[in-house]
């Protein structure tokens, strides 16, 4: 396996856990946390279709593939629903009152971003897995 490919595999899932606390804090800033599960979303999808090409283990491309194809599903009902509730349906929210600062959640945005973050925290795990592979073949560096 070439440097660049090593370097390509290492740097991946270092972009992803930034994007992972950029989506983490972007609750605090209204509604930049949808962009931002866009952009990791997106930013997986190009890692899945550049590991095709890529010398990688069978299971992990097998992985990969099924997560482009779940992911891509995930982007039409994601679009269907977000146009759906943003302005067909009135928004629901389940509230929480806790002393200070009282909490309300979006019931159906909720719904809706809830499936992309598990689905984009399943890939996160396949490029640390594939990661853990190649640094167990080649310890020394």
């Amino acid at each position: 396996m070439s440097n660049g490919v090593k370097v390509f595999k290492i740097v991946d899932p270092i972009v992803q856990s930034l994007l992972f606390i950029c989506f983490a804090y972007s609750f605090d800033r209204g509604n930049t946390f949808r962009i931002i599960l866009l952009i990791i979303l997106v930013w997986q999808l190009f890692s899945a279709i550049a590991h095709f090409f890529l010398h990688i283990h069978r299971k992990l491309k097998g992985e990969r593939l099924i997560y482009f194809f779940i992911s891509l599903i995930y982007f039409g009902f994601y679009n269907y629903f977000y146009f759906y509730y943003a302005n067909i349906s009135k928004e629901k929210y389940f509230d929480i009152n806790d002393g200070d600062m009282p909490l309300s959640i979006p019931v159906h945005e909720f719904s809706i971003i809830v499936p992309g973050i598990l689905i984009s925290f399943w890939y996160y795990l396949i490029c640390f897995r594939e990661l853990n592979k190649i640094l167990k073949k080649n310890p020394n560096g």
